[in-house]
């Protein structure tokens, strides 16, 4: 990247230019072998083997140029304008070969490869004024984008051409009511461009249980965007009041279009309409400083709607969230330092096509954290982290994690340059890796590995002199 910036005469006029160069080369192969057991009733009635090596080789090079330029009109206010202008061209290559029963991968399997070119040409250009004075700023403006892709197919000797076209309008008005404290209301929108593995109809059978569809006739989505934020800070006390209130309306949302069959999901990106989601993120704070109890309380909330279609019914899907943390905070200076918090959560989730399932649970936890220096230059920090979830109809197994760690220092010398270190990690033994997620009608728990339970001694030494010093 190579960037050039042009000052003028006039106070704060300027313009700068970006040029950028990029190359990309991806190669890599990988072994697909699986078996996958269907059962019908109970009673197994399908057995499927997988025995490919897939081969991925692809490259992009881009180049691109940026000019903005900024006109102060007045002392307060601004006009900024950019353009951009970029160009790509890559290939992708995606193979995969089937086992001929001798150990060689020399069948290539065409349901599952795709090999194809694409150049992309994008232009956009935006207008903004900027606003700022002691009490208040303002910021509006939009901006415009055009983008062409042709693909070409080599398999299938085919091309296709896209032609998408953005729009992006934005404003911004913040009240300053003091150095610490600011309101701020703003709206944002912009288009949304189906990804190129959206569009390619690749099939990508990487998990045999839910195989993937590109869609070619992806239209582009448009997102409106309103927030409001409040921050409030007092220097001499400490006391601070945050918070952060958004909505985002998805138009025309890419989502999915799913279909079982025989035990297999295959699922496909499609547009769809009413789509939403909001969320408040906000936090107390009731001081600073030591020999004082700090209370800190965190609400939050998010949710949303979400459309999709399951065996071409459309299914409505609504969910929220809502948790509050709550933290104490206590120290003395260079003798000790504790915090604890507690938590709570309530995950809400409603299927119209599965109306009567109970998917709502409850999540409750929290952290503490100790540091104590003791006697003859010894230290301990301890921290614990617990999460306690509830059972669901879907997965009526308990899975409560706790995980405490501990650790046992000792200084030496009078510059206590030398530190010994006694590690205690996963002390219970119960560090693994959970997620729960509930999406119309798939609920899944996933548990994963972690680094559990281990101790380790360490040493430090601190060079507190340099060389040649006394």
């Amino acid at each position: 990247m190579l960037t050039y910036k042009q000052l003028f005469k006039k106070k704060n006029r300027q313009l700068i230019t970006t040029l950028r160069l990029g190359l990309i080369e991806d190669n890599g192969n990988e072994m697909l072998q699986s078996e996958t057991n269907i059962y019908n009733n109970g009673v197994l009635s399908e057995v499927e083997l997988i025995d490919q090596m897939k081969l991925n080789d692809g490259r992009s090079r881009t180049a691109g140029v940026r000019l903005t330029y900024n006109e102060p009109l007045t002392e307060k206010l601004n006009l900024v304008t950019e353009y951009s202008l970029n160009h790509n061209a890559s290939e992708s290559h995606r193979n995969s070969y089937d086992n001929d029963g001798f150990d060689k991968y020399i069948v290539k399997n065409d349901e599952f490869s795709n090999n194809f070119d694409l150049t992309a040409l994008s232009n956009s250009g935006t207008i903004t004024a900027r606003y700022m004075s002691k009490k208040l700023r303002m910021v509006a403006g939009a901006g415009l984008s055009s983008i062409n892709l042709n693909l070409k197919n080599l398999d299938q000797e085919t091309k296709k051409k896209y032609n998408f076209l953005g729009f992006t309008p934005q404003a911004q008005v913040a009240f300053i009511r003091s150095q610490q404290s600011q309101i701020s209301f703003s709206y944002r929108g912009n288009t949304v461009q189906p990804t190129l593995n959206q569009l390619q109809p690749l099939r990508n059978n990487t998990d045999p249980l839910s195989v993937y569809i590109g869609n070619p006739d992806l239209k582009v989505a448009f997102n409106h965007s309103l927030s409001f934020n409040y921050n409030d800070f007092r220097v001499l006390s400490g006391r601070s009041l945050f918070a952060n209130l958004g909505i985002t309306f998805h138009q025309n949302a890419i989502t999915q279009s799913s279909t079982l069959k025989g035990g297999k999901r295959t699922y496909m990106p499609v547009n769809v309409d009413g789509n939403y989601n909001y969320y408040l993120w906000s936090a107390w704070n009731s001081g600073q400083g030591d020999k004082k109890w700090i209370h800190q309380i965190s609400p939050q909330i998010s949710g949303g709607r979400s459309a999709n279609i399951i065996e071409n019914v459309t299914n409505i899907n609504t969910y929220a969230t809502f948790s509050i943390n709550y933290n104490l905070r206590y120290s003395l200076m260079d003798k000790f330092n504790m915090s604890i918090g507690p938590s709570a959560s309530r995950s809400l989730s409603k299927s119209s096509l599965a109306p009567d399932v109970n998917n709502n649970f409850w999540t409750y936890g929290g952290r503490g954290y100790l540091w104590v220096k003791l006697p003859k230059k010894f230290e301990l920090v301890t921290d614990i982290e617990s999460n306690l979830r509830q059972k669901t109809e879907a997965f009526p197994n308990v899975v409560n994690i706790t995980v405490w760690n501990a650790k046992l220092s000792r200084k030496f010398f009078k510059d206590n340059s030398f530190q010994l270190d006694l590690y205690a990690y996963d002390i219970l033994n119960q560090n693994i890796g959970f997620t729960r997620n509930i999406n119309s009608n798939f609920m899944t728990e996933q548990r994963f590995d972690r680094i559990s339970q281990y101790f380790m001694l360490s040493a430090i030494w601190t060079f507190n002199k340099m060389p040649g010093g006394k």
